[in-house]
């Protein structure tokens, strides 16, 4: 799940990017839309991410907080 949300960052990112070269061609509404449509992209990517993680060391200190057997 990590993977798939640092993937959707990066998806993100490049989307803002071709808004950018898109904008300086001369069409800025679809500048916009591509700048909108990365960003909420990125974002959705950074939420699944950060999820992860947060699901992850939770799961990491529930298994070091069990009493080890002797």
């Amino acid at each position: 799940m990590r993977i798939l949300g640092r993937l959707l960052q990066a998806l993100g990112i490049a989307e803002v990017m071709i808004g950018l070269v898109t904008g300086l061609r001369g069409d800025m509404k679809k500048e916009m839309y591509f700048a909108l449509a990365g960003v909420l992209v990125f974002t959705v990517g950074w939420l699944i991410q950060r999820w992860s993680e947060k699901k992850g060391s939770s799961h990491q200190q529930s298994r070091s907080s069990s009493p080890t057997e002797s």
